[in-house]
């Protein structure tokens, strides 16, 4: 990333709550997989969401294949 772009980084900033429901549903419906960071960047796993629960505060992600992980 270039120092332009660093700068620009909060032009992709989401602060709606009803957006992030509906961006996190998105990436659930068309089955993207996402990275989690795990323990801050020591550990990473590719995931997916499994559902969202606004009501609830609730995201659904698939479990790692690493046990320890999970």
């Amino acid at each position: 990333m270039d120092e332009a772009e660093l700068e620009d980084w909060h032009d992709y900033e989401v602060a709606s709550r009803r957006e992030i429901v509906s961006l996190l549903r998105q990436i659930g419906e068309h089955n993207q997989l996402i990275r989690l960071l795990i323990r801050g960047e020591a550990d990473v796993c590719v995931t997916s969401i499994l559902a969202v629960d606004p009501d609830t505060d609730t995201v659904i992600l698939d479990r790692s294949i690493n046990r320890e992980q999970n």
